[in-house]
């Protein structure tokens, strides 16, 4: 199983999205996916996407898009994938 989760929340100007992994091997190797999207669904930012080894992840989103700039203040979701497990949660983001 996959446990996700983000701190602070609400966050400014930062917050970390904390994967933890468990099954049978929680220390192998597998490929993750985690991207931020709007309310509208939109993508907002592609924060990682490539191989990870342990039982945890952390990535830092500090609240700008693919391009750099800063997202205003609202909902935003992170959406992580690896494997078969999807999760998805909400962040507040607070200017």
């Amino acid at each position: 199983p996959l446990a996700v989760s983000n701190y602070p929340n609400p966050f400014n100007p930062s917050t970390v999205i904390t994967l933890r992994f468990g099954g049978d091997d929680p220390y192998g190797t597998r490929q993750v996916d985690i991207s931020v999207y709007g309310v509208d669904g939109r993508l907002v930012k592609d924060l990682y996407s490539g191989a990870v080894s342990g039982d945890s992840f952390s990535g830092l989103w500090d609240g700008t898009d693919d391009r750099g700039i800063s997202v205003s203040s609202g909902l935003y979701f992170y959406r992580v994938m690896s494997g078969r497990n999807a999760m998805n949660g909400k962040m507040l983001l607070l200017r």
